[in-house]
């Protein structure tokens, strides 16, 4: 049967779906490698040098801080 008058499902709807769940699984396993890469990275800078990740993490702090305080890029601010 080519296509389901029911539910209206086809083979094409079948193959996006699945073709979307397989981008999906991708880009989590893409997400997860940079997380456990960037956490090794942290790891070996707080071996090396303390002082340099607690710098980079207060100017991090700094950065966020003057983002909340500017309000961002809201438009709404700007009366659009």
């Amino acid at each position: 049967m080519a296509n389901c008058r029911g539910c209206g499902t086809n083979p094409r709807a079948g193959r996006e779906e699945a073709r979307r769940e397989a981008a999906d699984r991708e880009h989590r396993a893409q997400q997860d490698w940079l997380r456990e890469f960037f956490a090794e990275q942290e790891r070996r800078v707080a071996e090396t040098d303390p002082q340099a990740l607690e710098m980079a993490r207060q100017r991090v702090r700094d950065l966020a801080r003057m983002g909340r305080e500017k309000g961002g890029n809201s438009r709404r601010r700007q009366g659009r």
